[in-house]
């Protein structure tokens, strides 16, 4: 006989009683990096690590357990992995000295289809980081509360003037006049999503209090769920393009004319997609490759809070249209929350720059991430993330601290695009390549004392 006992949250024992075989009926997704263990009676049997670098099915017959040799295969690949997937498991008795190996051979053997467990066995990536001085990086990572409120407070001093015009347009002027002040604060409302990532890294401010505050503030108004988004973008930052340890930006990135339109101008589709998202967190339930794997189901508190704060992004915003609305208020929640969703044309542009087109699987930041030079206005609406490659680099660096950072390091950074409008003649032929040839991925030209 043979049954499944879960020895602790993350791994599956599978014990196997050396007199019987197990037939199994159903197929089995592995995850990258998971350990599957096969216990006899008197001790274990096989330790396979799925080393592959995208999720995989298991399928197969039976095992004969006493001595094993395990071979694998996989076959099917895609490109992320995603069809096709076959990844089988052959074991043969021979002796009570179990051989381990991780190459084609051909044994007669049986099948098996065996549990899954997720006990993950992550890489550590040897980042490429440019030089720099000790002291300057220490300088550069002091943190600054007046610069952060200037920063914050400046941005939520600019909706504050945007909304409140646009309040004063819809009482005297003409809807026109309204809808064109409109698309003006949804720009600048976009970029709440920026300074809502810097403040998830908490580096906008030296006051841990201070930095807490105004995250739950930009989560609030931006509707964005901070707990789901760091879990994410932590992983985004340690493997950044690494399939699949990063989800978050899987390439290679598809842009359309017709997303671009839709996300520009007025978005009532991602309303609706951020709508039922919100609906479903809510009700406890999560969906798909990545957010399961963020939120495992043995890790009950970080769902919890991740459920809590859909909750108050939900049921907060419901609040402010079923009190502003039966009140004449209106135009409230068309500031707040519907902001979101009209006017991202400059986010779209800014945002979609950062890893389209680009390297994955790189160590090197250089290589997977795009640095662009932008006007004043833009860089402080868009929090400096144009210094991306630097960002990743040195995440610890306050955002307002990342041109100096770019200074200190430019030498050894491909060349900077200056402006969106050079950045996007980049950008462009790079995305029509790549309908052609999805595997195409651009090579930035490194310095030539930098080249690793």
């Amino acid at each position: 006989m043979m049954w499944a006992e879960p020895v602790d949250s993350l791994v599956h024992w599978f014990h196997v009683n050396a007199h019987h075989t197990f037939r199994s009926a159903w197929p089995v997704k592995v995850l990258p990096r998971s350990v599957l263990r096969f216990q006899g009676e008197n001790g274990p049997l096989a330790t396979l690590i799925h080393y592959g670098a995208y999720p995989t099915v298991l399928h197969g017959r039976q095992v004969r357990p006493s001595g094993a040799i395990l071979n694998y295969r996989t076959s099917g690949l895609g490109r992320h992995g995603r069809a096709g997937i076959n990844f089988v498991m052959t074991f043969t008795c021979e002796t009570n000295v179990l051989n381990f190996l991780t190459g084609m051979q051909k044994f007669s053997s049986e099948y098996i289809v065996v549990g899954m467990s997720n006990e993950p066995i992550q890489p550590k990536i040897n980042w490429y980081r440019t030089p720099i001085d000790r002291d300057v990086l220490a300088a550069l990572n002091q943190r600054s509360d007046v610069k952060g409120l200037l920063q914050t407070l400046g941005h939520l001093g600019v909706l504050i003037v945007s909304g409140a015009l646009a309040i004063y347009a819809s009482q005297h002027w003409s809807v026109w006049a309204v809808l064109g002040i409109l698309f003006v604060h949804g720009t600048m409302y976009a970029f709440l999503l920026n300074g809502f990532h810097e403040l998830c890294h908490g580096s906008v401010f030296k006051s841990k209090r201070l930095n807490t505050f105004f995250l739950y503030v930009f989560s609030f108004l931006g509707g964005y769920n901070p707990v789901m988004f760091w879990t994410s973008h932590q992983e985004h930052h340690k493997y950044t393009l690494h399939p699949p340890d990063d989800l978050e930006v899987v390439l290679p990135v598809k842009i359309s004319l017709e997303n671009f339109l839709k996300y520009s101008f007025v978005n009532p589709w991602g309303l609706v997609d951020r709508t039922k998202g919100l609906i479903r967190l809510s009700r406890g339930i999560l969906e798909g490759e990545w957010e399961n794997a963020l939120f495992p189901a043995n890790e009950p508190a970080k769902r919890q809070a991740l459920i809590r704060w859909a909750r108050i992004l939900l049921f907060g915003h419901l609040l402010i249209i079923a009190v502003c609305v039966p009140l004449g208020l209106w135009m409230i929640p068309v500031l707040t929350t519907f902001a979101p969703f009209y006017g991202g044309l400059l986010l779209f542009l800014c945002n979609n720059t950062q890893h389209v087109g680009l390297q994955d699987n790189a160590p090197d930041f250089r290589l997977c991430t795009r640095t662009i030079l932008l006007n004043p206005i833009f860089r402080f609406l868009y929090w400096h993330m144009n210094f991306h490659i630097e960002h990743h680099m040195y995440a610890a660096v306050p955002c307002y601290n990342l041109g100096k950072l770019h200074d200190a390091i430019q030498h050894d950074l491909p060349r900077s695009p200056k402006g969106l409008l050079a950045t996007w003649r980049i950008i462009i032929p790079i995305l029509q390549r790549q309908q052609v040839d999805p595997t195409f991925e651009f090579v930035p030209e490194l310095p030539r004392r930098a080249t690793v």
